[in-house]
């Protein structure tokens, strides 16, 4: 996920590149002991590392996440907001200090303080480091009065920024502390138990194993050209890594835009696949018919299969490529995998689930789920052979247990705001992907069902 301009100085200062192949995103919580080891580990001994031995091939972002079943949580983190604002370089110093004393702020040391007074020694702390202790307070500071128009809620002058740092944090899914995402995707083999020599290692190997993924990404590939796909992704990489994802939907989009002719004729009458406004498209196992939406200022294609349907006797094994159907397609029905909702979630409680806890099944529930959407502007369509065009792959957070490819809306919105201030706007991909047992379920299969966002 992108950083916003006002949060730049949650990356490391010192290894901020404006090229920078890969990115670790650190989902930390100031009063979290297990986010306070890995941050002293990294923050001493192997952030110092890398503009030698890692010059331009990853940056560090510290996320900052709040919990809320620790009340002071939201305060430490207002105080890392306001230090963001004032002096974005001295963040993570202030960081350092704050997890340096991280047990000054924990339930028992504040449950008896008043919330104003709570942020006075925040301020102090930031003080410490550089930053104008007056200033820090000033943001931070909750009113005691109502404000002339009656408001008593309105909160600090950090509020909204802590309010964009949560939506954010919200869409990746992240729960808990500390939790890495590698290239977008979390990384569980990193642990907050890591020493420096582990953290070195960790990425000696990774690093270097990405570069070849790197360059194939910026360069040309057979494999692509010519639509031959390869679905061989070795078991060694990382389960359901970005890259590979990305490069799987990728070649659809390239398939999508580069890939059909007229002279497709033979699965249909004379006419039937023409260069106009019929909106077609050869993937070669399948070709898939679009439909113009918004007044016609958009093409989608709903429901492209990327994978077998995983279904009977292919249950509970690793998704294999979709077979070939080469009839006329045009498929706009909603459908998205089996949902796992948790009982916090729909009942705000936990244990376990009682008969009339469980949600009724979604209609548009089938196990016959795997379709990813694609939608982009007209003029990007009707250019397709002589320009390229930018990608967005959304793949929907949800915490492997909810979610499907438009549940937060079909983009329409914002692929026809891509196209303000002259521009050609960008192509917007979309998934499915199977959920709860399908995923968790290692007795069975282990990691099954991340298999298939590998493809």
């Amino acid at each position: 996920m992108a950083l916003p301009p006002k949060f730049a100085g949650q990356a490391y200062s010192s290894n901020v590149h404006p090229k920078a192949i890969h990115t670790i995103e650190l989902y930390l919580d100031y009063v979290c002991p297990f986010s306070a080891k890995m941050f002293n580990t990294l923050y001493s001994s192997v952030l110092p590392l890398l503009p030698k031995k890692y010059p331009g091939k990853v940056q560090f972002l510290f996320r900052q996440q709040i919990q809320p079943w620790h009340p002071s949580s939201t305060l430490v983190h207002e105080a890392g907001t306001a230090v963001l604002r004032l002096a974005p370089d001295k963040f993570w110093a202030f960081s350092a200090k704050l997890f340096e004393q991280q047990k000054q702020y924990f339930d028992v040391h504040v449950v008896r303080e008043v919330r104003n007074d709570t942020y006075k020694r925040l301020a102090k702390l930031a003080g410490e480091v550089g930053v104008s202790e007056k200033d820090v307070y000033g943001l931070l500071e909750v009113p005691d009065k109502e404000g002339d128009d009656g408001s008593a809620n309105v909160g600090n002058k950090v509020t909204d920024d802590v309010k964009l740092m949560v939506k954010a944090n919200r869409l990746t899914g992240v729960h808990v502390t500390p939790t890495v995402l590698f290239n977008g995707v979390v990384e569980n083999s990193i642990l907050s138990s890591f020493t420096a020599q582990q953290w070195e290692e960790w990425l000696d190997k990774n690093l270097q194993m990405r570069l070849a993924e790197k360059s194939l990404s910026e360069g040309s590939h057979p494999n692509l050209e010519n639509a031959e796909l390869n679905y061989q992704i070795e078991d060694t990489m990382t389960p359901m890594t970005l890259s590979a994802c990305v490069f799987a939907v990728l070649a659809f989009v390239i398939a999508l835009f580069s890939l059909y002719t007229p002279s497709l004729t033979p699965w249909g009458a004379p006419g039937n696949f023409t260069s106009g406004n019929d909106y077609l498209v050869d993937l070669g196992y399948q070709i898939n018919q679009g439909e113009a939406v918004v007044n016609e200022s958009l093409v989608t294609f709903r429901n492209i299969r990327y994978a077998t349907p995983p279904i009977g006797s292919l249950r509970f094994l690793a998704p294999t490529p979709p077979g070939t159907d080469r009839s006329r397609i045009q498929n706009h029905s909603d459908v998205i995998c089996p949902q796992a909702y948790p009982k916090w979630l729909t009942t705000g409680a936990v244990g376990p689930f009682a008969p009339a806890d469980i949600p009724p099944v979604d209609p548009r529930t089938s196990e016959d789920c795997l379709f990813l959407d694609v939608l982009l502007p007209k003029g990007i369509w009707d250019t397709r052979r002589t320009s390229s065009a930018p990608v967005l792959v959304w793949i929907p957070g949800g915490g492997f247990d909810i979610g499907w490819k438009d549940a937060s809306g079909r983009g329409y919105g914002l692929v026809t705001r891509s196209q303000q201030f002259g521009s050609q706007g960008i192509i917007l991909v979309t998934m499915n992907y199977r959920l709860g047992l399908f995923v968790s379920s290692a007795v069975i299969v282990p990691d099954y069902g991340r298999k298939h966002n590998r493809i």
